[in-house]
């Protein structure tokens, strides 16, 4: 991912987080499926890891986001 479009994500959920902070829903982190290691990975029983989603996952931690990553096809990420 580049890094604007990581930069553009935290920026996004960490303005967002005022917004749903007391709300139950899920808000859907998409990504491309295609293992990129280190940045994401699947391990054998099939859970993401690696420092990208451990930086998601930081931020919902904080912001108190219910967040899902959510694999979607490259071409899927930004519709044109």
């Amino acid at each position: 991912m580049k890094p604007f479009l990581k930069t553009a994500l935290a920026a996004t959920l960490i303005a967002l987080s005022g917004a749903f902070s007391a709300s139950a829903e899920q808000i859907k982190v998409g990504f491309s499926p295609e293992a990129y290691p280190p940045f994401y990975s699947q391990d054998a029983s099939g859970n993401w890891g690696g420092w990208e989603v451990d930086i998601v996952n930081a931020i919902c931690s904080e912001a108190k986001l219910d967040c899902v990553l959510t694999p979607i096809p490259w071409d899927g990420l930004i519709p044109s």
